[in-house]
């Protein structure tokens, strides 16, 4: 029999065709790891003009029409993809729990266990739309949670994650302290950041480490290649192929700004008449004076549920139940300013003067309120729940422009007046 070299040269002409069997359609981030690629190559030819039977190839030489196919294994692509899903930061508040949303993309072709850190102690910057935020402050701790999840993931890690392509969401929640520095009471300010990252890890099945393959590939196994890109936070040095990759995210301190401020005006003494008529009063024993608390919550800040405000008065003074005004037509008979013609600005009794200013509240007025029963006890003044905030500060509203009990939302100001007679 003669060799297959001299068959193909004497019959001088022949056609070669390649036909490569692979099995399945193909998928949407490449063929499956591990799946079998077989190929062969077949072989037509003729011999003086007569057409000659097919030769199917193998692995080693072959002259017969059966097949021998030529196989490989597809090799284990690793590759995560981490991002942000808040297009800026996250407004948190002194002392709250927050939360960061994220995506996890198993982007190989295997699936995997993908273990998840969140990293708080971050330092630089991040880029979210067109600001970047400077990092300068950290939460307290950060906790992972799959996206439905009511309990933190412990460990944290997403198992037997498809190599779909497709997001898997996950969020980071991060609880801050009530001062940015409790030793020396200072507060969180609006311009404070803190940066934290995401970071996801392929791992091997149960949570252990993959190491990549680093021989040539081997036609009859899965080797592992890693192929993810640089994330911000990998813990590598460069980031780029290591079975990593990681997300930056920030949260913006959003504190309320709240600012309390008491002044005094002298209304009116017994002797000089009330200051409206340009008397020049002075406070002299049975002198009223006004005082004013004004409580303020700057723009841009996080609205600040008022609990309670208390004044202790002075033992040289006495509460006025009758907001003595000054000169007018009328003389309550509790007047200590003698010489004076002053008045209440409503009926006896009523002691004490609220308004809210700059507010969107419907009660967006002026309120007295007595002073007997829970505002006064002694001689110390309370607005609370109980006595005050219910009429003043109520429950009100829906959406946007909802208020609950006690809400001074940014911009808005609280003036409290009472007037005080000096013994």
């Amino acid at each position: 029999m003669t060799s297959l070299r001299n068959r193909l040269a004497q019959a001088g002409a022949c056609a070669l065709v390649l036909m490569a069997a692979y099995a399945g359609p193909a998928h949407a981030i490449g063929t499956a790891s591990g799946t079998s690629i077989p190929n062969s190559a077949k072989l037509n030819y003729t011999v003086g003009g007569n057409n000659q039977e097919e030769i199917c190839s193998g692995e080693t030489p072959n002259n017969t029409k059966n097949c021998a196919p030529t196989v490989f294994t597809v090799d284990t692509k690793i590759d995560v993809l981490v991002s942000t899903s808040d297009p800026t930061a996250v407004s948190t508040v002194p002392g709250g729990a927050t939360t960061l949303t994220f995506t996890v993309r198993n982007q190989g072709n295997s699936t995997q266990d993908i273990g998840l850190e969140a990293l708080r102690d971050r330092v630089g910057t991040v880029q979210l739309g067109s600001t970047t935020f400077t990092d300068n402050i950290n939460p307290d701790s950060c906790d992972v949670y799959s996206d439905t999840g009511t309990s933190p993931m412990s460990p944290a890690r997403l198992s037997s994650v498809l190599p779909d392509g497709l997001p898997t969401v996950v969020k980071v929640v991060c609880t801050f302290p009530a001062l940015k520095d409790s030793a020396t009471a200072t507060p969180f300010a609006i311009t404070d950041v803190a940066i934290v990252a995401l970071r996801a890890t392929v791992q091997a099945s149960g949570g252990g480490a993959l190491t990549a393959s680093t021989t040539n590939a081997q036609s009859g196994t899965a080797d592992i290649l890693f192929a993810d890109v640089a994330g911000s936070d990998d813990s590598t040095p460069t980031g780029l192929r290591d079975a990593q990759h990681s997300a930056r995210s920030a949260f913006k301190m959003k504190p309320a700004l709240l600012s309390v401020a008491k002044t005094m005006a002298t209304l009116c003494d017994p002797i000089s008449g009330d200051s409206t008529a340009g008397n020049n009063p002075k406070n002299v024993p049975g002198a009223i004076v006004r005082y004013t608390i004004t409580v303020a919550n700057a723009a841009d800040a996080s609205t600040a549920r008022l609990t309670t405000i208390t004044d202790q008065l002075n033992a040289a003074l006495a509460f006025d139940p009758n907001m003595v005004r000054g000169v007018n037509t009328a003389q309550p008979t509790s007047t200590t300013c003698a010489s004076a013609t002053g008045i209440p600005t409503s009926a006896t009794g009523q002691g004490v003067r609220f308004r809210v200013t700059n507010s969107t509240r419907a009660t967006n007025n002026t309120f007295l309120y007595g002073a007997s029963g829970t505002i006064l006890v002694g001689s110390t003044l309370t607005f609370n729940d109980a006595t005050a905030w219910g009429t003043v500060l109520p429950a009100e509203g829906s959406g946007a422009a909802a208020y609950t009990l006690g809400d001074l939302k940014a911009g808005e100001t609280l003036r409290i007046e009472f007037n005080a007679v000096v013994q």
